[in-house]
């Protein structure tokens, strides 16, 4: 019996032990446990403000930190407001005019307790620790109108749930009007859960001094925000701390003279780097992670027309270099919408699938900060250029397509040179496209340079090409094959020129980052149609090997536009199936029937169902627009699919009925028109002298109304795709009435 007991007290003392060891293995690293994130807000700062050797501590952090620049787009216009609520909602989101209205529960506003208001706006209570907002409602009710799923409060439901407590402390309260629009409390709209509430911090007053120095009196108490930052540490997983200064300053900006507030703001920004140097001595960057965000621009920068801001990253997961994320695939550049993300991921949390963002990472990098002010540059130099090259390149379009008619109307009163000089001017604007993609390669930053430039190379590649041709459709040929291979190979690079090309796409603007934008996806279709099937009707003898060339190149443009890996152009993917399968059938001699249009149906949806799986791979929630859009729709449903193709649907009318494209496409329509009816027969005739090349206008047709119909932009693709079909049909006719002189 005894040696019973021995033998049961030795199995029992084992027993505990072992239930020693696994508790011990399934409990979190202590570390582990305790990490923080802890974002520092400084905002209405460029990235030239941080390029600065007077402020150590955040030298320190560009140094072994990774930094880049954030787009600030938001579901309204780019302002702070917005721009905090876009922050915590992981989603481009709106705000009403009581977004900075958030206070300590105790605090009192217009009389009584913001926790009792709160109860009243709500019917919920606050516990007394908590911070409420009191526009929270307003705010749920405004992004409620977006075209999609945005929720107010998400980052900091999804820490609530789990386990995770938050915080805000500061503010960037105003001492102008003493209206409600002087709270500017919009830190917490960041920290929020889907009640409104903030579990701790302090966002009054309290934290505020009187200082004669500063502007209208008013200034951040950084003693005081040291100490309650050191009362909340061990409480939070989460804190958002608003240092305020420098967005007061911006809201003085209409007050104050510039010399004042250049003035001021080194002076805040040193005081911000002493305090965050404090901060810093409670950080484990082996453990906890601390961002420097800007949510908004400053004036100064957006009147220059830059609304991009610095986010600064550095602690734990963060290797010292450039931000990346695969929101937008560029080295540097990064979005407001990868912030939550990021946060909720280094908890180990799970992102909910309504979130835009992807999360943040970094690459090894060295200079920095001249990198990215070299970067900022030439967008900001793009984004300037933009829009008055392309209004004038597309005005020039329709211009000329009426002289062009005019001439071709009028042709037998006009001296030959008319038609000669018409000519060369159509051909010199259809090269325009292709100019724009090598453009970046001079590194222009002046309007006026840049139009210089345009005009030279455009005359130089009407010179050579007519020089070089031997037959009227040479030029055709040439102009084809050229713009179509070179952006081709471009796509294939992983789009460097198309970056920061004028006809490619804008980080400011943020429609698309990477890829291929609708633009040059229009003009790779038409010229790639063009080139090919001028170059058979050049050389019909050598038909044969020159079918299976073009097979090749339509089947690699089709790879290139479905390829997650290259950005997946699911418009020009639809697209470009479609009207390569028309031209090849036709070119072949094959009718288009029924069964046909199936089958080229059928492979479309085969395609892209193999491009979402290869996107979206094991479970993940895909590193293209297309491949979000499935996740967002698995997880979803039916209402999220539907507010995807309502907001396309909605962007495409919007774009059809305001954009200069429209006039563009409408022109060329109209031109076509025109030409089968007069000059009588002479359309008829360059369709029997042409079959091939003609097989490829149908094809460019074609291509222009699914273009059209498929994308959310789909009327500039429309029309950049139709510039192939209507300028070289023009410039045939144009040289059947020359030859008649």
């Amino acid at each position: 019996m005894t040696s019973i007991i021995k033998r049961l007290q030795l199995g029992l003392v084992v027993l505990i032990v072992a239930f020693f060891f696994i508790f011990l293995s399934i409990l979190p690293v202590h570390a582990e446990e305790n990490r923080k994130v802890v974002m520092i807000i400084i905002d209405k700062i460029s990235l030239q403000d941080l390029n600065n050797t007077d402020l150590p501590n955040l030298q320190k952090l560009i140094r072994y930190g990774a930094i880049g620049l954030m787009n600030t787009n938001t579901g309204a216009t780019k302002n702070a407001s917005h721009s905090y609520l876009t922050i915590g909602a992981g989603n481009r989101a709106a705000t009403g005019d009581w977004a900075g209205l958030a206070f300590n529960g105790s605090e009192v506003y217009l009389g009584n307790k913001a926790e009792e208001i709160y109860h009243s706006i709500s019917g919920q209570k606050a516990q007394p620790n908590n911070l409420v907002h009191l526009g929270f409602a307003q705010m749920i009710k405004t992004c409620s109108s977006l075209q999609q799923t945005v929720i107010p409060g998400a980052l900091g439901t999804v820490l609530n749930e789990n386990n995770l407590k938050t915080a805000v402390i500061g503010n960037a309260d105003a001492s102008i009007t003493n209206s409600p629009q002087d709270y500017m409390r919009f830190a917490v709209n960041i920290a929020i859960n889907d009640r409104g509430v903030v579990n701790y911090g302090d966002v009054s007053s309290n934290l505020l001094e009187h200082n004669k120095e500063f502007p209208f009196g008013l200034s951040t108490n950084f003693k005081k925000m040291s100490k309650a930052y050191k009362e909340l540490l061990n409480q939070t997983q989460f804190m958002v701390i608003e240092t305020g200064d420098t967005a007061r300053l911006e809201t003085y900006w209409d007050y104050l003279l510039t010399k004042r507030i250049i003035n001021e703001k080194t002076k805040t920004l040193k005081r911000i780097d002493k305090f965050i140097g404090q901060l810093l001595t409670t950080i484990d960057p082996k453990r906890d992670l601390i961002l420097i965000v800007s949510p908004d621009a400053p004036k100064e920068e957006i009147l220059q027309g830059n609304t991009l801001t610095p986010l600064l990253a550095f602690g734990k997961g963060i290797e010292p270099g450039l931000l990346i994320s695969g929101t937008t695939h560029r080295k540097g550049i990064v979005t407001n919408l990868d912030i939550a993300p990021t946060i909720i991921n280094f908890f180990g949390a799970k992102v909910p699938y309504y979130m835009s963002g992807q999360s943040l990472g970094s690459i090894p990098s060295q200079n920095t900060v001249p990198f990215l002010l070299k970067l900022n540059k030439q967008i900001v130099a793009t984004s300037n250029q933009h829009g008055i090259i392309l209004k004038t390149f597309v005005s020039l379009q329709i211009i000329m397509l009426i002289l062009a008619l005019l001439v071709i109307l009028f042709s037998s009163n006009l001296p030959r040179l008319f038609l000669t000089m018409s000519q060369a001017i159509l051909l010199g604007l259809a090269s325009v496209p292709l100019i724009l993609l090598f453009l970046p390669l001079l590194a222009i930053n002046q309007l006026v340079l840049s139009f210089s430039a345009i005009v030279l190379i455009a005359s130089l590649f009407v010179f050579i090409t007519r020089k070089m041709a031997r037959q009227e459709i040479d030029p055709l040929v040439i102009l084809g094959l050229a713009t179509s291979i070179s952006i081709f190979i471009d796509i294939t690079l992983g789009s460097p020129l198309m970056k920061t090309s004028l006809l490619g796409y804008d980080p400011m603007v943020g429609a698309r980052f990477y890829g291929i934008g609708n633009e040059y996806s229009g003009v790779l279709l038409g010229s790639s149609i063009l080139g090919t099937t001028a170059l058979l009707q050049r050389f019909p003898l050598k038909k044969k090997e020159l079918f299976w060339l073009i097979s090749f190149f339509f089947l690699a443009i089709i790879f290139v536009c479905a390829s997650p890996k290259l950005g997946t152009d699911v418009g020009g993917t639809i697209t470009s199936i479609i009207s390569f399968s028309i031209v090849y059938l036709r070119i072949k001699g094959k009718k288009v029937n029924y069964k046909v249009l199936i089958t080229i149906i059928t492979s479309v949806f085969i395609l892209l169902a193999l491009t979402i799986y290869w996107d979206v791979g094991n479970g993940g929630s895909g590193n293209t627009h297309i491949g979000r859009a499935a996740s967002l729709v698995e997880q979803g449903g039916w209402q999220t699919a539907q507010q995807i193709i309502q907001r396309k649907l909605a962007t495409n009318w919007r774009l059809i009925r305001y954009t200069i494209w429209t006039r563009v496409l409408l022109t060329s329509l109209v031109a076509l028109a025109i030409l089968f009816f007069r000059p009588i027969g002479v359309v008829r005739r360059i369709i029997q002298n042409y079959p091939y090349l003609s097989s490829g206008f149908v094809g460019i047709l074609v291509a222009s109304i699914v273009g059209l119909a498929v994308n959310d932009s789909g009327v500039v693709q429309a029309a950049t795709t139709i510039l192939y079909g209507v300028f070289p049909l023009v410039y045939l006719v144009v040289e059947e009435r020359r030859r008649r002189k």
